[in-house]
């Protein structure tokens, strides 16, 4: 069960990530990174306080614009005698192009997953942007095949996937749809500390 992130606020966005099981795969759609940012924080606090092995997958350029946010998660969980790992994983443009694809991912998950048993964590939990990032640079197919690569293999591991609204509102419906399809749940971010929950 996962530790509440003592602290942060207690909302029903909140109680989503919280709550998230090994093989649940979320999505938060933002229009601006400070939309983004609480519910990212959320999500590796809570694997950290649990002693889990936690991945962020991102793009290269927006390394800098991360980096505040992984040093909130970190001091979240300072004094503790016990927390996890927070490992990231910059994403080459090389690595967002139109030849990758599902299998691309094989062999990350499972040596994240290796690793983190080798570490002693409870589990994995991963954050990231790859299919997002693939769509944002016109790649809708690969990241369609990601997500849904990623739903149907059901990995030991909880997900959080990150989207930029502008890049749903130019996407064809079809691709959104399939997207959206892919996920457990969905948090979208309205405005200021609003949003909306479903699960899907």
């Amino acid at each position: 069960m996962t530790v509440p992130a003592m602290g942060l606020p207690d909302t029903e966005w909140a109680r989503v990530v919280d709550g998230l099981g090994l093989g649940d795969h979320a999505m938060v759609l933002y229009s601006d990174f400070e939309g983004l940012a609480p519910v990212a924080v959320r999500f590796m606090v809570a694997g950290l306080r649990d002693n889990e092995y936690v991945v962020a997958l991102l793009p290269l350029e927006e390394m800098a614009q991360w980096r505040p946010l992984f040093d909130r998660a970190l001091q979240a969980t300072e004094g503790l005698e016990k927390s996890g790992t927070l490992q990231i994983i910059p994403l080459l443009p090389s690595r967002l192009t139109g030849d990758t694809g599902p299998l691309d991912l094989v062999p990350l998950m499972r040596r994240v997953i290796k690793e983190a048993r080798i570490d002693g964590r409870t589990a994995v939990r991963a954050l990231g942007r790859l299919s997002p990032a693939l769509l944002e640079r016109g790649h809708e197919r690969n990241a369609v095949a990601i997500e849904k690569f990623a739903s149907e293999q059901r990995f030991p591991l909880r997900i959080l996937c990150m989207y930029e609204a502008t890049s749903f509102a130019a996407a064809p419906p079809t691709t959104v749809n399939a997207l959206v399809r892919a996920h457990t749940h969905s948090i979208a971010h309205i405005t200021g500390d609003e949003y909306l929950v479903e699960a899907l």
